[in-house]
């Protein structure tokens, strides 16, 4: 069993897969002309996520995929336009690889990180604290979302004990 957890951003997409053989953390920095305008990073970002799935998924092949939705007060639209290509890519990406359509679930940040850490509101250090006291350290904070979000489907993907 797999999972990955992805994080999405305008500039950069992390992934962390965690599964029987450990945990592989990526990210992809998303470059674009900087006189691309909305619809041209979009289209450029869907291009490159689907070059960049199937190379993931020689390395680790996932069961299930969380991606974070956009959330909050204030969330910028574009965030959203960027999660459905992520989530497009995924299942266009995906698709030729495996025997079976692969579970690509949303998930908002309070419910991974209830389900990771333990609380719902856990800010950006509560966050990285946590990652460190499980032992995954990475420079980025959106790779170590995407921990959380990857720690919170690895542990809702496992079977829960009968008494």
């Amino acid at each position: 069993m797999s999972v990955w957890g992805v994080d999405v951003g305008l500039k950069h997409i992390a992934c962390v897969a965690i599964g029987d053989r450990g945990t592989v953390p990526w990210q992809i920095d998303l470059k674009y002309p900087s006189t691309f305008r909305l619809p041209d990073k979009l289209a450029l970002m869907h291009i490159q996520l689907l070059t960049w799935w199937p190379e993931l998924w020689a390395t680790v092949s996932p069961d299930m995929v969380w991606v974070e939705q956009p959330a909050g007060r204030f969330t910028n639209p574009s965030l959203y336009a960027a999660w459905g290509i992520v989530q497009a890519s995924l299942r266009e990406g995906l698709a030729p690889l495996t025997n079976y359509p692969t579970p690509i679930l949303p998930i908002v940040p309070s419910e991974w990180k209830k389900i990771a850490i333990g609380r719902g509101d856990a800010n950006k250090e509560a966050i990285m604290a946590w990652a460190r006291e499980e032992g995954f350290q990475h420079a980025s904070g959106d790779v170590i979302d995407a921990y959380g979000i990857a720690t919170a489907a690895w542990v809702s993907s496992q079977p829960t004990p009968r008494p």
